[in-house]
């Protein structure tokens, strides 16, 4: 088997693995009963279907029955098991599957095609992994037998009777039973079956026949000569010469995001930009910033970029009005036109595996709080469909007078008429999302075709206003010309002056020339004596009949005294040269001193130093950067007028993108559809999950520009459709921050990447979209000197603006090399909390003690932080799930842990996973774990990664809450530099250090071996009465010794061994209790009595 389809069989497999996630406890969900299964199933579709079908509209729902539920963890055991690996410390979080998803109509027709037997079902059953090809036999051969099973005699009256004996038999064969069964009614089965296969596989099997450069430099990286973007001056890579060319003025876009014009991009942002801009001609390359790096800033200004190039292509164009053809003939006579490549190209599309990083770049982008005041005017002015951006938009269908169904479209005020500036970008991916697009879009029409006037000078004003960045970029480079003239006057003054035995030091050049001058003063003084002195000898030349002698003395006399002349001569002709060169280069140095004086621009000099360099962006001031956000707003009026032009493209789009199924055959139109909806909403972002489904009908190379947002979240295989359909691709993220969240441990992984053989690169806990476009960059930088392979990221980011002190230094050492620069000078708050006790699943109650009282002392001292209105002050972060799901219960007794409405989870305590993209004031950092969790405790401090993400959340104060003594033992740099880093803080600044633990918990010396331990807490017994299916696991109910009734919720389940044998009716436990929640009163831990 070929590299390619190992690699791509290896995700496969993963994926299946993932497939058929149920949360039994859904309220759509309903639950199966024994005998008559036809009955139960047509009733359901009579109430949930057939009653509520408007008159006249088609059956298009169906029933979905989930047969045999089953914990996933028996697979990942058995896995385990078979391969004699290794249990993590931290198990990943699994929930419920399904075994076999068997598909009917409204009539209760076996649907074949929609029928789906789950891989982790046939290595549940079989005990093997299978191959693909073997996979899919069987699961053809089941679903044919299930035809066969389920077919429907002639007479309809008799498939009652036959729909219950195959379903009997189905679920006797597969060996469940119908209390593990669920079924689901949808509305529209095609579009709502959602939980089946994998989002990823239909993408990878895609992938197995296509060959797009990308998708090869994806999969395989770049083969050619990497260019190290080392701009460090003490460092042997050091490169200033590219850095010099790179960020040359004709590198720099035209465009730029309208956000505060005070502020420039950093060195290494502007470096970003200019290689995404043009002068790396590859296509895919990524950005490694670390957080608060401005990721989100870089993106803006290429955006803004992206939006100028296609409104000047649109500017040129002879003819605007797009006209279809032949080939893009859509119904009867109408036909779409299809937009120039040039602007198509330019589109721009996000997607993550994040759905709060879609959701916020796309709601942050229109915002006008984040636009420079001077400017917001003048965007407001443009009106790129401002009223749209900031109302509530949908349509209904009603009856006209003529007795026809009609759209109309319905714009609402919102209470915040100001908030957006424009319909910049909007959240696709789902396909409400999409719907929500396609009514946009209706919207803009209808204001294009009743409301704008029509303004062609755009286009000439757009050109003018193009001219006039275009000018200022020359008119620095010029500059930059110039100071490179100088810079060469310079070295070729050094050399004179070193051949004039002078200092070579050009660094004071009014003293240098004042110094040329006063000894050219000086030589001319000498020279005037010693002409005067030549003068005079020719009164006294020796007459012919002088004595030999006398004629001897006389000429070596007039010899020295010529030569003495000679050279002084010399020497002044030298320095006159020398002052000649000084005067001009004084006057060309003190010209460029006033341009930059006047118009704030900085040459690049590489040569300053390192801190200073990154915070530097040369050659232009903030007359460019308000020149280029006004040509953003300019093509903003172009874009608007052209759609207006171009209105009935827009709404041939529309039809088609609703109606695509009719154009299936003709992927030209629905491609053509694409790009004008893409047109009119300039950015449109999808979740990884959603990507495949919104793009079903676009092929390869169809879209712009894909940018991946928090890519090192993002497992490998869930941007390869993205990629293959992306003729550009550029991924930003860390993987020095979270990690992609995995349904199977690493040990797993690396044994399918064995079965398969796949390396590490591809299959491994480390393994994300962001380490395979890095390998993909031809930019980018060695963190190790010697070029090692592992060492290799994309385009660096290193200018932090986030956190203060000691946070930016625990971040920077530990994950970083110290290579970032500190762009926000603050010195905040820190301190580690000694705290120890006897852990219990990694927790310690001791620790979430101490934080309570901590924290309750906080609160009234800061109501604001306990007051749920407001913005969350502080955030409580642990590695570990269920010191994350303990601490919470623990800090909800002070009113301080909040709960999502939704979800009903804790949002300001939690594992890294809740924090990620967000930050607060304060971060406390919990570690749990105890001596006897030493392997715990390791693995949480093993890898950098969770502590960055901790200390990074923090903007003012960060605190450890942890065993200092254990944490110090067990060999981690992490750790240690962290306690290292705050040791030296505390020398440096110990008002603003605590570590001061003032209540029961406050660690002693350490307890000799012949004392007792402190007692735990006191332990109850009782009987567990009843076991339930919960949303991702199971929950029990225990009644105590003392009579209460007590709740083991689904994390407490989890984190029991052997859970499903320790926590059954009728079995008898112990059990440690916790303070009464809301009703219920919850355990910590269950064991056997």
């Amino acid at each position: 088997m070929a590299e390619k389809s190992r690699i791509l069989e290896a995700w496969i497999m993963v994926e299946h693995l993932s497939e058929g996630d149920i949360k039994v406890n859904d309220k759509s969900l309903y639950k199966f009963s024994d005998g008559d299964f036809h009955g139960l199933l047509k009733n359901a579709v009579a109430r949930q279907l057939t009653e509520k079908r408007k008159k006249g509209s088609k059956k298009s729902g169906g029933i979905i029955v989930y047969l045999d539920i089953f914990e996933f963890r028996e697979v990942v055991v058995f896995l385990r098991e078979k391969y004699r690996l290794e249990t993590p410390p931290e198990e990943p979080r699994v929930g419920n599957k399904f075994g076999l998803a068997v598909c009917f109509d409204e009539d209760l027709n076996f649907m074949k095609d929609m029928t789906f037997f789950t891989e982790s079902e046939y290595i549940r059953l079989k005990k093997e992994i299978p191959d693909e090809s073997v996979f899919s036999a069987f699961e053809e051969e089941l679903k044919t037998e299930l035809e066969q099973s389920f077919e429907k005699p002639e007479d309809a009256a008799d498939y009652a009777p036959v729909f219950n004996d195959a379903m009997a038999k189905l679920i006797g064969r597969i060996g469940t039973s119908p209390e593990k069964c669920r079924f689901r009614v949808l509305k529209n089965l095609e579009s709502d079956a959602v939980n089946l296969h994998s989002f990823f596989i239909g993408d990878l099997e895609t992938a197995k026949k296509t060959d797009t450069d990308n998708l090869n430099d994806y999969l395989f990286g770049y083969s050619g000569k990497r260019v190290d973007l080392d701009s460090k001056n003490s460092s042997p890579k050091f490169a200033p010469s590219l850095f010099e060319d790179i960020l040359r003025p004709k590198n720099y876009p035209l465009g730029r995001f309208p956000s505060c014009t005070k502020f420039s991009l950093s060195l290494m942002q502007q470096t970003a930009v200019n290689l995404s801009a043009g002068y790396d001609d590859r296509k895919i390359r990524s950005v490694n910033g670390p957080p608060g790096t401005g990721k989100t800033t870089l993106l803006k200004d290429i955006f803004a970029e992206l939006v100028v190039r296609q409104a000047a292509c649109m500017a040129e164009m002879s003819e605007r009005k797009i006209v279809g053809g032949e080939k893009t003939r859509y119904f009867n006579n109408a036909s779409i036109g299809e937009l120039p490549d040039e602007i198509a190209e330019n589109g721009i599309v996000v997607a993550s595996s994040n759905n709060g990083a879609v959701q916020n770049i796309v709601k942050e982008l229109p915002l006008i709080k984040d636009i420079d005041e001077g400017l917001i005017g003048e965007l407001k002015e443009a009106d790129y469909f401002m009223k749209l951006s900031n109302s509530k938009l949908s349509s209904k269908w009603v009856e006209n007078e003529k007795g026809r169904r009609e759209e109309v479209l319905i714009c609402e005020e919102t209470d915040e008429p100001d908030k957006y500036w424009g319909l910049f970008s909007l959240e696709g991916g789902r396909s409400e999302n999409m719907a929500n697009i396609i009514t946009n879009v209706k919207h803009i029409c209808k204001m294009l075709e009743s409301e704008y006037d029509s303004d062609p000078e755009v286009y000439s004003q757009f050109r003018k206003d193009c001219e006039a960045v275009k000018k200022l970029r020359e008119q620095a480079a010029a500059f930059a010309d110039e100071c490179g003239k100088v810079l060469r006057d310079s070295a070729v003054l050094r050399e004179h002056l070193a051949a004039s035995g002078m200092s070579a030091d050009t660094s004071d050049m009014p003293k240098m020339l004042a110094d040329v001058r006063e000894r050219r003063r000086g030589l001319g003084g000498k020279i005037t004596q010693l002409s005067s002195m030549l003068s005079t000898m020719k009164d006294t030349k020796p007459g012919i009949f002088a004595p030999a002698a006398k004629k001897r003395e006389y000429n070596d006399t007039v010899n020295e005294t010529n030569s003495l002349l000679l050279a002084a001569m010399k020497e002044d002709e030298t320095l006159a040269k020398t002052e000649k060169e000084l005067e001009a280069f004084t006057q060309s140095a003190a010209l460029l001193e006033k341009q930059k004086s006047e118009k704030g621009i900085k040459p690049l000099d590489m040569s300053i130093g390192y801190d200073e360099l990154q915070l530097s962006n040369p050659w232009f001031g903030e007359e460019y950067r308000i020149a280029q956000s006004r040509l953003f707003i300019s093509a903003l009026r172009v874009r608007k007028q052209f759609l207006a032009e171009n209105v009935k493209n827009l709404k041939a789009a529309v039809n088609i993108w609703h109606n695509q199924k009719t154009h299936i055959e003709n992927k030209r139109l629905i491609k053509a559809a694409w790009n004008w909806i893409n047109l009119a909403i300039p950015v449109i972002s999808s979740t990884f999950a959603s990507f495949s489904r919104m793009c079903a009908n676009l092929e390869r190379d169809t879209l712009g520009h894909l940018f991946v947002d928090e890519a090192g979240q993002a497992v490998p295989q869930a941007a390869v459709g993205a990629v293959l359909r992306s003729r550009n691709v550029m991924v930003v993220g860390d993987p020095s921050q979270i990690k992609p969240v995995l349904t199977l441990d690493g040990s797993v992984l690396k044994m399918l990447g064995r079965h398969f053989g796949v390396s590490e690169k591809y299959l491994s806990e480390n393994a994300s979209a962001q380490t395979l476009v890095d390998q993909a960059s031809r930019y980018g930088f060695y963190y190790d000197e010697n070029k090692a392979e592992d060492s290799w990221i994309g385009i660096p980011l290193w200018v932090h603006r986030r956190c203060g002190y000691p946070m930016f230094t625990i971040s920077n050492r530990i994950s970083y090399h110290d290579m970032m620069v500190q762009g926000k000078e603050y010195n905040g708050r820190t301190g580690w909390f000694d705290v120890r006790g006897n852990a219990n699943d990694k927790y310690v109650s001791e620790q979430g003690d101490f934080l309570a009282e901590k924290l309750a002392a906080m609160m009234r001292d800061d109501p604001e932080i306990g007051d749920k209105t407001v913005k969350d002050k502080v955030y409580i972060i642990s590695p570990f799930a269920n010191v994350a799901y303990m601490l919470a219960q623990r800090l909800r007794s002070i009113g301080f842990t909040r709960f999502d409405e939704k979800s009903h989870k804790a949002t300001n305590v939690g594992t890294i996973h809740t924090f990620q993209g967000k930050e607060a004031d304060i971060v406390f950092m919990v570690l749990g774990a105890d001596s006897k969790s030493k392997g715990a405790s390791k693995w949480a401090v093993d890898e950098p990664n969770m502590m960055n993400v901790a200390a990074t959340r923090a903007k003012k104060e960060f605190y450890i809450v942890g065993d200092m003594s254990l944490y110090k033992s067990l060999g981690s740099d992490v750790a240690d530099e962290t306690a290292a880093v705050m040791r030296k803080y505390a020398k440096d600044h110990p008002d603003l250090y605590d570590s001061k633990v003032s209540f029961a918990a406050e660690p002693s010396e350490p307890v000799p071996a012949e004392k007792e331990k402190p007692a735990e807490k006191p332990r109850l017994s009782g009987r567990v009465v009843s076991v339930r299916d919960g949303r991702q696991s199971k929950y029990a109910q225990i009644k105590g010794s003392d009579g209460q009734d007590y709740t083991v919720n689904e994390t407490v389940y989890d984190a029991t061994p052997n859970a499903s044998e320790v926590i059954k009716v009728g079995a008898e436990v112990t059990f440690r209790p916790l303070k009464k929640s809301g009703k219920y009163f919850y355990v910590d831990s269950v064991e056997k009595a």
